[in-house]
């Protein structure tokens, strides 16, 4: 391994992404987008407990949420096969993301952030 390697090694970092905050079936998609992959925690408490049909119903919602977003199909779409997600979309409002990334300052670590918004399909 090279220098120039070794210290590129060094730099990674391991880290999961943590999306919480207002998280209903709406943001699934949109959350999942940027990581190609399922490897993120959605703390969506109120999506889960808010749901018209109760809290087992709302974990129903984003369980088929994050099914469609595997299958890449339409959330509205998926809806109209799905009750439980129907009602969560009717319920809840659609919202936009924001998502933070640390900027490196003069080479020393990570601070600040700037966000990158992501518009809920």
């Amino acid at each position: 391994m090279s220098q120039l390697e070794a210290v590129a090694c060094s730099e990674l970092r391991q880290f999961l992404p943590v999306f919480s905050s207002g998280r209903t079936a709406w943001q699934v998609a949109p959350s999942r987008a940027p990581f190609g992959n399922d490897d993120f925690a959605f703390c969506a408490g109120g999506g889960i407990m808010s749901h018209p049909g109760g809290p087992s119903a709302g974990v129903a919602a984003l369980r088929q949420a994050t099914d469609a977003a595997r299958r890449n199909i339409a959330i509205g779409e998926f809806a109209t096969c799905h009750g439980e997600l129907k009602a969560a979309l009717e319920t809840f409002e659609r919202q936009e993301i924001q998502l933070w990334r640390p900027r490196r300052v003069h080479g020393e670590g990570y601070s600040d952030r700037h966000e990158r918004t992501i518009s809920c399909l």
